[in-house]
């Protein structure tokens, strides 16, 4: 038998790829602007920012599945 969910379980996880999404842009457009009053050539912040808010992101993930139980 398969078990049915209700259309809030979907929706939890749905909202969880938008909050991923937008916290990555901010992480992006934080250190674009952080690259450029610096005038760097290469994005390093850029990228900084990205992986900062991904590692958030996931630990946040990380922690709502395990505390959803």
């Amino acid at each position: 038998m398969t078990k049915k969910h209700h259309p809030n379980y979907y929706l939890k996880y749905a909202g969880i790829v938008f909050q991923m999404a937008a916290a990555i842009f901010i992480g992006i457009w934080l250190g674009k602007k952080v690259d450029e009053y610096f005038v760097l050539d290469k994005p390093y912040f850029m990228s900084l920012g990205a992986i900062i808010m991904l590692a958030a992101v996931f630990y946040l993930i990380f922690k709502d599945l395990t505390n959803s139980k």
